[in-house]
């Protein structure tokens, strides 16, 4: 309690980012935090129904730092350039997963 007191005291007076927002036990469905799912076999994944559409379809992404005081920013809002790049990590996260780590054969062809 008094050490998050402090550490949000630092937070906002030197402007840093809130660390703690990629630690929370929803920072998969907040921020899209990598998980687990991103070392496991396409076989653990068959569980997952369609997450991206489930992300896309969401009309807020969930913050709640010292800094913003906000708990939720909409995605029609201009959100910082660490925010917007880590929506977008996240999106390009659930898009690729299940997807095997090489080129696909109609891709071989191609080249």
């Amino acid at each position: 309690t008094s050490l998050n007191r402090v550490y949000e005291e630092h937070v906002l007076s030197s402007g840093s980012l809130d660390e703690r927002i990629f630690l929370g036990e929803a920072a998969r469905e907040d921020i899209g935090t990598p998980g687990p799912c991103l070392c496991e076999g396409i076989e653990n994944q068959e569980r997952l129904t369609n997450p991206l559409q489930n992300s896309m379809a969401a009309s807020a992404l969930k913050v709640s730092t010292p800094l913003t005081g906000r708990r939720y920013v909409l995605e029609s809002s201009a959100g910082t350039p660490v925010s917007t790049a880590m929506q977008s990590v996240g999106r390009l996260h659930t898009l690729l997963t299940g997807f095997k780590y090489r080129p696909s054969m109609r891709l071989r062809d191609i080249f």
